[in-house]
């Protein structure tokens, strides 16, 4: 599954907001005066995400690019449309969108003093650039005292449909040289064979991939039980004792889906996951001692 990258563009204002207006036409001296400017960078994540998806999916069918069925998408790269001058914070702001860690809201003020003279018997008035889309607003360092109008800018985009796990191949094998390459890897490098310890099969979980959120598994559920399941794969074959399970859930209420597992061993039982694993199975080992063992997930919202 290759992860196909598209053009697509979204608007966005350039304004500017009146921060000092001073009248010294009738004063024939000279005003001086230290001006604070604050800056403001602002992300609503989930306004953003909603908004820019919305977009880039019309666009894309309107081209009659993008044909995986109900994809959500990320951006690769941001930028404004080159005439457009704009403060380091607006360039900023649009990179953050894009960074693999932008999953919630973000929020960044900055403060700087600018020395303002009013000449004698003359006027001075001074704007701050300000830049806003669905989710986004920046108000920038850049400062003039003649701006143009207010105007609608295209910010330009390069795109990749999120990639979701649908669910998970479970491989066996007689050693460890026959662990695939893509199996799903233990967080802080310990084994990642589910059945280490305890004998039989080497057990390896490999994870399948969809761009169709509908497709996308939410959770998965572990079942130890008694009996074998027919047409389920045993995560203990031939190790003896319970039969272990996952089974993923393509929850539809649920717009967190799943992008990313891990396997997470410890010898202490449920702790404090990492960043950004946000949820887990139930121990993976239970009453099979040694190690407690669990699968661990990220995730994504589709819009």
């Amino acid at each position: 599954m290759s992860d196909q990258t598209y053009q697509a563009t979204i608007d966005g204002t350039i304004s500017w907001d009146l921060i000092f207006n001073y009248d010294n036409s009738t004063n024939s001296g000279t005003i001086r005066e230290k001006l604070t400017i604050t800056t403001t960078e602002t992300l609503e994540y989930s306004t953003f995400e909603q908004s820019f998806n919305e977009t880039v999916r019309k666009e894309l069918e309107k081209s009659h690019v993008g044909s995986e069925v109900g994809a959500s998408y990320e951006g690769v790269t941001a930028k404004l449309e080159a005439s457009i001058d704009i403060s380091t914070e607006i360039t900023d702001t649009l990179q953050e969108t894009t960074s693999t860690t932008f999953k919630s809201n973000y929020s960044k003020t900055t403060t700087y003093e600018r020395d303002v003279t009013v000449g004698p018997n003359s006027k001075l008035s001074l704007y701050q650039q300000r830049f806003s889309a669905p989710g986004l607003n920046v108000l920038g360092s850049a400062v003039s005292t003649n701006p143009p109008p207010s105007q609608t800018v295209t910010i330009q985009y390069v795109v990749r449909p999120i990639r979701f796990i649908s669910g998970i191949q479970v491989h066996y094998g007689d050693s460890p040289s026959e662990a695939p390459a893509n199996r799903v890897l233990e967080y802080s490098g310990q084994n990642d064979d589910i059945n280490a310890g305890y004998g039989g099969k080497y057990v390896w979980l490999v994870p399948t991939y969809t761009y169709n959120a509908s497709e996308a598994a939410t959770r998965f559920d572990l079942f130890i039980q008694d009996k074998a399941h027919s047409g389920w794969d045993d995560l203990a074959k031939g190790a003896g004792g319970s039969f272990r399970y996952l089974q993923p859930v393509p929850d539809a209420s649920n717009y967190s889906k799943i992008t990313d597992l891990k396997l997470y061993r410890s010898n202490n039982g449920v702790g404090t996951f990492p960043v950004p694993y946000t949820s887990h199975t139930t121990d993976i080992n239970a009453n099979r001692k040694k190690t407690f063992l669990y699968l661990i997930w990220s995730t994504a919202t589709a819009y």
